[in-house]
């Protein structure tokens, strides 16, 4: 061939790399072959570095960023427009939140609720329909913990239990969801609204007010105590004193309590 196709994956060039490192990518891309196509794919990249400003003066740097959610809404109701469904604002925004990350999820369950769905896709359609990501079904379980409702609690626990999930990892889903509450409950009473504390938290205005108002459900030191006991269940579940689902079963018992 005429050219030749370099790939560099990650090589954390453009992120404080060695001075010999710098030096050797400085000289290389000041002497790049004619024939050489040189491509950087990066997940960390600092804009100020000289290999960055060298590759930026030499060829073409490209950002790929996630879309906002409100821009991914929209583009969910002019998907939904194009198989001739209508769905509302609100109702594309809820979609967005359901769904993990990534235009390609999203378009899935999109095609799947334009399939089952009539003329419109409603909120119900949503949960019916949309496979929920595990990080949603803990808000299921947070919210049976708030009501103190031992059996919806249960419930979701044995259906994540048929599903083969890792018991270790809904602790610490869980554990992390009252990491957030207790991050918005602080914001919230330091006075901050909601759209600043989705900004600090850097999640979506949707599960920040969803964090939020789940954090009036708990007290300051309920929260707290979930988050340090994770630690200590951490610990012995390593130490092999119990296994992970007796550790789960334990945690959640202590929260209904």
């Amino acid at each position: 061939a005429e050219k030749k196709l370099v790939v560099v994956k990650n090589s954390g060039i453009f992120k404080s790399p060695k001075e010999e490192v710098k030096e050797f990518w400085l000289k290389t891309l000041e002497n790049l072959p004619d024939f050489v196509l040189l491509l950087f794919d990066e997940q960390d990249v600092d804009k100020r570095s000289a290999t960055y400003k060298a590759v930026a003066k030499k060829g073409l740097c490209v950002e790929f960023q996630y879309m906002k959610d409100y821009e991914i809404a929209a583009w969910v109701m002019r998907e939904a427009q194009k198989q001739n469904k209508k769905i509302s604002k609100e109702n594309a925004e809820f979609l967005v939140s359901m769904c993990d990350a990534g235009l390609e999820n999203i378009k899935n369950e999109l095609d799947k609720l334009c399939d089952y769905s009539d003329s419109e896709i409603y909120k119900s359609d949503i949960e019916k329909v949309v496979s929920k990501p595990l990080n949603i079904v803990i808000f299921e379980l947070t919210d049976a913990l708030m009501r103190k409702d031992n059996d919806s609690a249960m419930s979701v626990i044995l259906r994540l239990k048929n599903n083969k999930e890792s018991a270790f990892n809904i602790l610490y889903l869980l554990s992390s969801s009252f990491d957030k509450m207790l991050q918005a409950k602080l914001l919230i009473d330091d006075g901050y609204p909601y759209n600043t504390v989705s900004t600090k938290m850097k999640i979506s205005p949707f599960i920040a007010k969803k964090y939020i108002e789940s954090s009036k459900g708990f007290s300051l030191e309920f929260l707290i105590d979930r988050v340090c006991k994770t630690a200590e269940y951490d610990i012995a579940i390593k130490q092999g004193e119990t296994d992970e689902w007796t550790a789960l079963m334990q945690y959640v018992f202590e929260s209904l309590n």
